[in-house]
């Protein structure tokens, strides 16, 4: 059953504090889940950071990071990493 669900949204949430996934944040697509996490960094406390991960293949794709001055993204948006298609 798992495995099921791991194929229908593969994309999750990990606090990398933490260190385990966020519950209910699992995501269809890579752009729901880049947005699922900016959103919920706005609600984290200073020094957290998000890390967007496709569990299928064992990829990073993005970190947010609350920051006392803001917010730190990793890549920068508008980079070619996030223009490409995650396989």
């Amino acid at each position: 059953m798992s495995e099921d669900i791991a194929s229908a949204r593969p994309y999750r949430l990990y606090d990398s504090k933490l260190k385990s996934n966020l519950p209910g944040c699992c995501y269809k697509t890579k752009g729901k889940a880049l947005e699922g996490a900016a959103r919920r960094l706005l609600w984290v406390k200073i020094g957290t950071t998000l890390e967007v991960l496709n569990i299928n293949s064992t990829k990073l794709i993005a970190q947010f990071s609350k920051t006392p001055t803001g917010f730190r993204i990793w890549p920068k948006p508008g980079s070619h990493q996030w223009r490409q298609s995650d396989e």
